[in-house]
């Protein structure tokens, strides 16, 4: 229990300054590309190399989270011993009264 805590320390701060960024950069983008201030838009359409890290650095933001949180799931993990066995037989398209 005390690791899921510290994790979700460190992770807390991590995704709080993604969201304020992602905050950040939209209201920006708003401010700085409406329609009054920019009348005639930009005829730009592909830049590989931004297209690539747009995709790629949230890709290695959830890896990274995902790894610890992964760790503290195979930890939690208690497989009670079973007192009873039930065994279950099934047919498909059959019923068997």
């Amino acid at each position: 229990m005390k690791r899921s805590f510290s994790t979700n320390g460190i992770l807390l701060p991590i995704i709080t300054f993604i969201a304020l960024s992602v905050l950040g950069l939209l209201l920006y983008v708003s401010w700085r590309y409406n329609e009054q201030s920019n009348p005639v838009p930009s005829k730009l359409t592909h830049h590989t190399g931004l297209e690539i890290v747009w995709d790629a650095g949230p890709i290695l933001i959830l890896v990274v989270i995902a790894i610890p949180s992964f760790r503290i799931l195979a930890h939690q993990v208690e497989i009670p011993e079973s007192k009873i066995t039930i065994k279950v037989t099934g047919n498909q398209w059959l019923l068997v009264l």
